[in-house]
């Protein structure tokens, strides 16, 4: 009901066209065409919430810096910020595939805090799960309450003693979603730049809070970097407990993006 947003069965959801910080495309910024000019070099920043940033006109966000450092000296630089709010690896690797009609040059990746978020559901079963549907009729049904309600008694039919405690993405499927996105870039000539998650502050005594879990997937990204032989970069370890950079436990403030734009 986010008003955002729009259901999209393939993404979970979707940014609504035209709306906010978002263009007709789905991303941040100006709108792009299919054909580059000549000599641009595109880049694509896929995240979550600390990749969108600020919910304003020119609010802060570091792909928007990145882009005006890159142009400082060579102006074919062209960085577009494909963040979406509480976006998961899985959510990431299905909006890339999306992307490629746009032939990307360089992708960025920074995912995992919305990854290991507790829930009864994770990303792959909810989109396995609408598949034994129409997706027609989920569309259609979803546009009302009453339809919300169907589809709500109709999921919990299927998920009938599923409902156990689990990540929204577990860490091997994360690693694979990784890999699938570095996969699908060296056969098409992309370079991938893989980003641990910053955040700040401790965990809380509580086993259902992401930020216990958060840490497992910095390590599996800077792994799955190593291991498949692109560059990675430890966003979190260089911002680890520097609080002026934050302005809440997982997102930037506007000297934040600033700074992550440099690193």
């Amino acid at each position: 009901e986010d008003k955002h947003f729009i259901y999209d069965p393939y993404l979970i959801w979707r940014p609504k066209d035209s709306i906010s910080v978002f263009n007709s495309q789905g991303y941040r910024g100006k709108e792009i065409s299919i054909e580059k000019k000549p000599n641009e070099f595109r880049v694509f920043t896929f995240g979550d919430s600390n990749t969108l940033g600020w919910n304003t006109k020119d609010g802060p966000n570091w792909p928007m810096y990145l882009e005006k450092l890159l142009n400082n000296s060579d102006n074919r630089f062209v960085v577009i910020n494909a963040g979406v709010w509480g976006y998961t690896s899985f959510q990431g690797m299905r909006r890339f595939k999306k992307s490629l009609i746009f032939h990307p040059d360089m992708v960025l990746i920074s995912f995992g805090s919305n990854d290991a978020q507790v829930t009864t559901v994770s990303d792959a079963e909810f989109t396995d799960y609408n598949k034994i549907r129409k997706i027609g009729l989920d569309k259609a049904l979803v546009q009302f309450r009453v339809g919300q309600l169907i589809l709500a008694a109709l999921d919990k039919f299927i998920l009938k003693n599923k409902e156990e405690p689990r990540c929204r993405v577990d860490l091997e499927e994360y690693k694979n979603n990784l890999n699938e996105i570095i996969k699908l870039s060296k056969e098409r000539g992309i370079k991938v730049v893989l980003l641990t998650r910053p955040f700040i502050g401790e965990p809380p005594d509580d086993e259902m809070c992401w930020k216990r879990m958060a840490p497992a997937y910095n390590i599996a990204t800077m792994d799955v970097a190593k291991n498949s032989s692109v560059l990675g970069i430890d966003i979190y370890t260089y911002f680890k407990d520097r609080d002026k950079y934050f302005c809440d436990e997982s997102h930037f403030n506007a000297k934040g993006h600033r700074e992550a734009a440099k690193v």
